[in-house]
């Protein structure tokens, strides 16, 4: 039997979620009438990192969505297939929960031919100066607001992240130039 050739758009429409999954992946879960929270299970999570990771392949190799949006933060999802830019947030924290995968994270240093992309956002091709460190499945990480960092890939790994973006009120960054300042 001859395999359908099938158009990129097509194809992504195909990825999409039917409404039921969408439902569960954006709607807050509650066990009473009082509102607790919101609830997303690991493999709800993963399942959307595997739609992601689809997305990621028809693009750039990485590929990123904001779960939910509060006062001061927001939750995303993220997969990366292949290194990610060199990152500063002025006035942002980040925290990554590696949800699957193995990058190396660095962090700290120079970002080396810096751009700005938005308020307070900062990318760049590279790391120069920073630490290195391993990242794996079930690890969390913590990088201050004015941190340069980047996860870099090697062969055919991948990651998939929970990243939570929280604005430090009243920290350095929002008083101060980032610690870290961009190499051009």
């Amino acid at each position: 039997m001859p395999v359908k050739k099938m158009e990129k758009d097509e194809i992504l429409q195909r990825l999409v979620f039917s409404e039921a999954v969408v439902d569960a992946y954006v709607k807050a879960e509650s066990t009473g009438t009082e509102p607790t929270g919101d609830h997303w299970s690991r493999p709800v999570l993963l399942e959307r990192a595997g739609y992601l990771r689809k997305l990621a392949r028809f693009s750039e190799g990485s590929a990123s969505e904001t779960i939910r949006e509060y006062p001061g933060y927001s939750l995303a999802l993220m997969v990366l297939l292949r290194s990610g830019d060199a990152v500063v947030h002025d006035q942002d924290g980040v925290m990554l929960t590696v949800l699957e995968g193995l990058a190396t994270l660095v962090a700290g240093g120079a970002v080396e031919r810096a751009t700005s992309i938005g308020p307070g956002e900062i990318r760049g091709t590279a790391i120069s100066g920073g630490s290195l460190r391993e990242v794996q499945v079930g690890d969390m990480v913590h990088l201050a607001a004015g941190t340069p960092y980047q996860l870099l890939l090697s062969g055919e790994k991948t990651i998939s992240c929970m990243v939570v973006r929280a604005t430090e009120i009243g920290s350095a960054a929002t008083t101060a130039p980032p610690r870290n300042p961009a190499r051009t």
